[in-house]
């Protein structure tokens, strides 16, 4: 029964080493533990009470670990989520933006045809500005030369009051006395 009983006593010591717990009363305790119940004395039963008491602070103190960790884990959790979410939030923003940044390149294009077609509108303007300023031109010309005839008209419609005719004096004045 000893010899079954040494292989889970290593695994136990090898565990207290492991896990750096009072190196002393683990060398006490080997002794102790290796020996039936029945044959153990009074510092073993100090050995046994003292581990017991180890091994439970131990417990408790693992057990905050993974109670601390639960709650750890679950605030890793909830910024995965967060985060995830923030992501989500970013990415669809981003499509959005794209989505803007491709109606304001149509835009863009739009304006830059518009432009091109109003470029070509001005100059066509221009050459028709041109065409009527040499026609205004030349109607202004008409305009002075038709001045020039009414002012003559008119100079000759103040003359309307013709004089009569003057009578030619006779070649031959009537003598007197004849």
């Amino acid at each position: 029964a000893l010899a079954a009983a040494k292989a889970p006593l290593k695994a136990f010591m090898k565990l207290g080493r492991d896990f750096g717990l009072d190196a002393q009363l683990f060398a006490a305790a080997e002794a102790t533990l290796a020996k039936p119940a029945g044959e153990r004395g009074t510092f073993d039963g100090l050995v046994v009470k003292e581990l017991d008491d180890l091994l439970a602070s131990s417990l408790e103190g693992l057990v905050k670990l993974v109670a601390s960790g639960e709650e750890a884990r679950a605030a890793r959790a909830a910024a995965v989520e967060a985060a995830a979410a923030a992501s989500s939030a970013a990415m669809e923003a981003e499509a959005a933006r794209r989505g803007d940044a491709e109606a304001a390149r149509r835009s863009l294009k739009d304006a830059e045809a518009a432009s091109k077609v109003a470029a070509r509108s001005l100059k066509e303007y221009g050459k028709d500005m041109k065409e009527l300023a040499v026609e205004l031109a030349s109607a202004q010309a008409a305009q002075q030369e038709a001045s020039g005839a009414v002012a003559t008209f008119a100079k000759l419609l103040e003359r309307t009051a013709v004089a009569p005719p003057v009578e030619e004096a006779q070649a031959d004045p009537p003598a007197e006395g004849s």
